[in-house]
């Protein structure tokens, strides 16, 4: 069983994300597996090196805007 906490600092608050479970560590996830996946199971993941780093910060650019140059 992996168990993962994550805790994030932010001013003067702290909170802490905790979750345990087991991973199956399959050869390669599907994208449908893989959108299924809480942020703390893809960490865990990618802790355990089952789960491609670049197809997680692929996922994480699609949310955020392209960054513009600055004239």
């Amino acid at each position: 069983m992996a168990k993962v906490i994550i805790v994030i600092e932010d001013g003067a608050e702290m909170v802490e994300v905790s979750t345990s479970f087991t991973p199956e560590l399959p050869e390669e996830l599907t994208p449908e597996e893989v959108e299924a996946l809480t942020p703390a199971q893809m960490l865990a993941l990618q802790l355990l090196g089952s789960l491609d780093e670049d197809e997680f910060l692929e996922e994480e650019d699609e949310d955020e805007p392209a960054p513009q140059p600055k004239a």
